[in-house]
């Protein structure tokens, strides 16, 4: 509950940035409460071994590990999570989340055509003279 607080007046501020035509981006500050936050969050979500399997991965993959705590955070506010995420729920959603996010690799074969009319001439031997139009 404290950490939804947190998040509320998080934003609440980012809107009267917002509003008073602020340009520049969030102050050392708020990106500080802005990561207490999350991380309280995420405290609340998650048990002790998931998230220190998550932060091993954040060490590897620091983007994947951003795309799958603000997932959380956001299925957890929808209240699409009951109780803590253990390891092995963590272990099944990354799973997802790998299966969903997997590059295909396409191989395409750049093939000459064969029958290019404007290379027709190009190779005509010099003593043929079997087309005297040109």
């Amino acid at each position: 509950k404290m950490a939804d607080d947190e998040l509320a007046a998080i934003r609440a501020k980012r809107m009267q940035q917002m509003q008073g035509g602020a340009s520049q981006g969030p102050s050392e500050e708020e990106l500080k409460a802005q990561r207490a936050a999350k991380e309280g969050m995420l405290s609340q979500i998650m048990d002790l071994a998931a998230r220190t399997r998550l932060q091993s991965i954040k060490a590897v993959k620091p983007e994947k590990a951003a795309m799958v705590e603000s997932t959380l955070i956001q299925m957890y506010q929808r209240g699409q999570i009951r109780g803590k995420v253990g390891e092995e729920d963590l272990k099944q959603f990354l799973a997802q989340v790998n299966q969903q996010t997997a590059k295909t690799t396409k191989v395409k074969f750049a093939r000459r055509e064969l029958d290019d009319s404007d290379d027709d001439l190009e190779y005509r031997r010099p003593g043929d003279s079997s087309d005297e139009d040109d």
